[in-house]
């Protein structure tokens, strides 16, 4: 069987400060399709608050980015899944709360 590799409150904040590089600053200066975006700014007022046994809350207009390279644009107040229960993955569902955790 298989250890965690690291403790599940390590990984959280780890995932967390992730989150926070790539919706300020990005994660390179390409995009998927080569293009230069070193002149972008990053997302202002963009705020992720972590709620104890919850979920990220994120306030602001960000672009998530999926697995299949879809954009989805997200403006206002939503929440990010961080227990990894949820059905609609990137986005809490509430069901931490059912999980206990």
């Amino acid at each position: 069987m298989a250890e965690n590799i690291c403790k599940k409150n390590d990984c959280q904040e780890i995932f967390l400060l992730l989150l926070w590089f790539i919706l300020l600053i990005g994660n390179s200066n390409l995009n998927n399709e080569g293009k230069d975006m070193s002149e972008e700014k990053a997302p202002e007022g963009v705020e992720i608050f972590v709620k104890p046994h919850g979920s990220y809350h994120v306030t602001g207009t960000v672009t998530i980015v999926d697995e299949y390279g879809e954009k989805i644009v997200k403006e206002g107040k939503f929440s990010l899944c961080r227990c990894g229960a949820s059905e609609h993955k990137p986005f809490c569902d509430g069901k931490h709360r059912e999980i206990g955790f």
